[in-house]
């Protein structure tokens, strides 16, 4: 959804307001829509960092399929080349024999891994605290403002809908 789209969704919320409790309905709601985008814009952080995990590990197995010895047992080879673990990876009794250049990879992999889940877990810590915050704000909306309830609930889910891509 485009911010044209946006903007005219913030619109017909604004207009939904009345007269006397206007400002504050119009303050309730900004605090939301604004909580949503930052919801969205840590949701596509969160993405970008699994892409790159994944094509980490990516670039691992195509390393390791080149690699490993042709006479390694099927079944071995793929569980080492599906392995998205450094420390599971180095189990297996053919890593001392990969080139030094696969073994650094692995071990890069495994630190870059790690830097990720790190930042990961805590960018999943802030989206649940928005969420939080979304839930909460939403719950007050309902008891304050029954009426414009649904509206401003399907802006929200029109905000929410947005992709990284579109941001």
């Amino acid at each position: 959804m485009g911010k044209v789209n946006v903007w005219l969704l913030w619109f017909v919320v604004l207009g939904l307001g009345s007269s006397c409790s206007q400002s504050s309905d119009i303050a309730s709601q900004h605090v939301l829509f604004s909580i949503a985008h930052q919801r969205i814009a840590l949701q596509c952080q969160l993405d970008s960092l699994h892409r790159v995990a994944r094509q980490t590990w990516d670039n691992v197995a195509d390393s390791l399929q080149q690699q490993l010895p042709v006479s390694m047992p099927v079944d071995e080879r793929y569980n080492m080349i599906h392995v998205r673990n450094e420390a599971l990876i180095k189990m297996f009794m053919v890593y001392d024999s990969l080139p030094e250049t696969t073994q650094f990879m692995v071990e890069a992999a495994g630190e870059k891994d790690s830097l990720l889940n790190v930042s990961m877990r805590g960018i999943q810590k802030e989206v649940m605290e928005l969420e939080k915050k979304i839930d909460s704000v939403l719950h007050q909306v309902r008891l304050q403002k029954t009426a414009q309830f649904e509206s401003i609930y399907q802006a929200l889910r029109a905000i929410e809908q947005q992709s990284c891509s579109s941001k």
